[in-house]
């Protein structure tokens, strides 16, 4: 039985080090919200399944005939440009 525990929570220590390395190599949070995540991490027996989770990058399944995305994965509706009465990119304007 003690065994068991032992192994159990080696496994649990081997995977909050593996997600915490993960957490503190990932350009999405700030260190105030890494520092938050760590203290979580390892106070919460099991919380390195959720932080896991929220580390996970979202996909980019994007089709390639899509007028509205660039290729940088943003947005291109033509809201940058303005038509010829500069009237701005609704081109809505009566004069």
């Amino acid at each position: 039985m003690w065994i068991a525990l032992a192994a159990g929570v080696l496994m649990l220590a081997i995977a909050n080090a593996v997600v915490t390395l993960r957490l503190w190599r990932s350009a999405m949070y700030d260190r105030s919200q890494q520092v938050a995540q760590t203290a979580i991490l390892w106070l919460i027996p099991g919380a390195a399944i959720i932080v896991h989770w929220f580390l996970r990058e979202p996909s980019r399944k994007i089709p390639a005939e899509d007028p509205t995305y660039s290729n940088d994965g943003t947005t291109n509706w033509g809201l940058q440009g303005s038509d010829s009465h500069g009237d701005g990119p609704f081109g809505g304007g009566h004069h």
